[in-house]
């Protein structure tokens, strides 16, 4: 019964998102990253979509915010170093090698204070 309702629970999380991203034609970092979350959790994949991943590090950052979400401020989430291991995906270390341009102010305040040391 909990592998089930671990199957739905993917499957009403994330496949409207891959929908999403295909319909924006955007990249398949973030489908990537989620198939390896689900497979962490003992979920399978059909072979043929790890197969057709075209994922690109540097791919265009999109202004999601839209609309109403325009009306309020960016909100950078602190990364909390001292309540544990730090987990930032590898694309971002290097995009921000990569991309002199990509410096979301709470990463930049993270990695002036502690580097990249330590960030799985």
């Amino acid at each position: 019964m909990r592998k089930i309702v671990q199957i739905l629970l993917f499957i009403i999380s994330y496949v409207p998102l891959y929908v999403i991203l295909l319909l924006q034609n955007l990249n398949d970092n973030a489908f990537d990253w989620m198939i390896k979350e689900s497979e962490k959790s003992g979920l399978s994949v059909e072979a043929h979509l790890v197969q057709s991943l075209k994922t690109n590090t540097l791919a265009t950052l999109h202004n999601s915010r839209k609309g109403f979400f325009r009306i309020k401020g960016k909100d950078y989430r602190p990364i909390k170093h001292k309540e544990g291991k730090v987990l930032i995906h590898e694309s971002v270390k290097v995009r921000w090698e990569k991309d002199s341009k990509y410096r979301p102010k709470n990463l930049k305040k993270y990695v002036e204070k502690y580097g990249w040391e330590g960030v799985e």
